[in-house]
């Protein structure tokens, strides 16, 4: 099955937090991870601009990798 990802950033009092979106036809699913966990997934992240990008890139992967996630 082919899913669709969408991905966004929301600050909050101390960090970034960025969501992963996927959508299979009938659920949307999300995940959430910190600035914190995207830098220690790809350490070359340097700013929010880079995690976006790089998130938006390898949504799926990253969506794969985490534990935990919504079914919405």
């Amino acid at each position: 099955m082919e899913y669709l990802y969408s991905v966004s950033m929301c600050a909050t009092s101390d960090t970034y937090v960025y969501g992963i979106y996927r959508f299979d036809g009938s659920h949307v699913r999300f995940g959430e991870l910190t600035f914190g966990e995207l830098t220690k997934m790809h350490p070359g992240i340097r700013n929010n601009a880079d995690a976006l990008v790089w998130l938006n890139a390898n949504a799926a992967d990253v969506f794969d990798a985490i534990e935990t996630f919504d079914v919405v």
